[in-house]
């Protein structure tokens, strides 16, 4: 597929070495503006190198079919309307994020504003001009994107969901301190942090949203 594209920038890692210390683990997640998390209803996984252990991984990847499909998606290889892709980093690092307003109530504000849009119906818009009117949106609330800088360590494992029409993500999740017990029985950490990863990602297939 083609490359990938990061919202609001690309995304920053570097090793922090040794000396870094840090009492609580993160567990955080990102939206891009331009996310179209109500036309969402088939995924597949990234095509990667299947000896790199951090980015292959086939019981965290049974775990996360499992969980979309749980969450009304259906696990498809014909153009999928997202891609998963997931890293698992060994080294500890710096990670940047952005201060957003949760994701379920950002969906929430959004299906208020649609419901009072006349031109809702899409249906009557091309792809190109769906593309320039997304884009133009996109420009608006650039602004709107504020960074924050995250010391990761004892391990961390990144979750991202990309538009696949689009070639860019739309959704990130990261879970640090996914080795902090040990490197014993690596599958099920790796399973513990996709779980409270997916849990800030709350939205079933056609935009509909879990309640707390």
């Amino acid at each position: 597929m083609k490359s990938i594209l990061l919202f609001a920038g690309t995304i920053i890692l570097f090793s922090l070495g040794s000396c870094v210390s840090q009492k609580d683990f993160i567990i955080e997640s990102d939206y891009s503006y331009l996310g179209r998390f109500n036309k969402y209803k088939t995924f597949d996984f990234v095509n990667i190198d299947r000896r790199d252990s951090s980015s292959h991984n086939p019981d965290l990847e049974k775990w996360i079919i499992n969980r979309m499909e749980s969450q009304g998606y259906s696990y498809s290889n014909r153009k999928p309307d997202i891609y998963v892709n997931y890293k698992i980093y060994f080294s500890d690092l710096k990670y940047r994020g952005y201060n957003q307003e949760d994701l379920n109530a950002y969906l929430n504000k959004e299906v208020s504003l649609a419901s009072n849009d006349e031109f809702e119906d899409e249906v009557y818009l091309s792809d190109a001009e769906l593309t320039e009117l997304e884009n133009a949106e996109a420009a608006s609330r650039r602004k709107e994107y504020d960074s924050r800088y995250y010391t990761m360590d004892s391990g961390t494992l990144l979750i991202i969901l990309v538009d696949r029409r689009k070639h860019s993500a739309v959704w990130q999740g990261y879970a640090s301190g996914v080795f902090a017990l040990g490197a014993d029985n690596l599958d099920r950490q790796l399973r513990r942090a996709a779980g409270v990863i997916f849990d800030k990602y709350k939205v079933v297939a056609d935009g509909y949203l879990i309640n707390d």
